[in-house]
């Protein structure tokens, strides 16, 4: 593997992985970590494949942006997942969107069904549980996003 594809691997999972900390510990995915990403993604791409790349690359985060806000209107996902998934997507041409999309269903797979047998069905949930205060119900879907796209770079 060469020295920019380490690089350009670095980079993803070093932004990837502050959002995944940031979604499991805050349920937070900031617009400065989604602009980060996204702007990140495209000099990546510019740089290493050249201007006539970033087309598809655009399309695949604005088709995924539609997509997201669409799923976050109809309360299926958070906003800051749908950012956070559209900034990673940039990352990757049109062409790889079913990949990327499958590969972070898998990994979000994965986490529900880890934290529903190893975290939720621990500690009982409510306001008056001190397991329940510190681990809300909801899916931190910002990890499963990170790791997909990891994946995805990786593959």
């Amino acid at each position: 593997m060469a020295l920019p594809d380490l690089l350009t691997i670095g980079l993803l999972a070093g932004i990837a992985g502050v959002g995944a900390w940031l979604d499991w510990h805050y349920r937070l995915l900031p617009n400065r970590l989604c602009a980060v990403a996204l702007v990140a993604g495209l000099v990546v791409t510019g740089l290493g494949q050249g201007l006539a790349a970033l087309l598809p690359h655009l399309g695949h985060a604005g088709l995924a942006l539609l997509v997201g806000m669409a799923l976050f209107a109809g309360g299926v996902i958070g906003g800051g997942d749908a950012k956070f998934y559209a900034a990673l997507a940039v990352w990757f041409p049109l062409a790889e969107g079913f990949r990327l999309l499958l590969l972070v269903a898998l990994a979000g797979l994965v986490l529900t069904v880890g934290l529903w047998l190893f975290v939720w069905r621990a500690a009982p949930a409510g306001p008056g549980s001190a397991a329940g205060a510190r681990q809300p119900r909801t899916v931190p879907y910002g990890v499963a996003i990170a790791a997909g796209a990891v994946v995805a770079l990786l593959l």
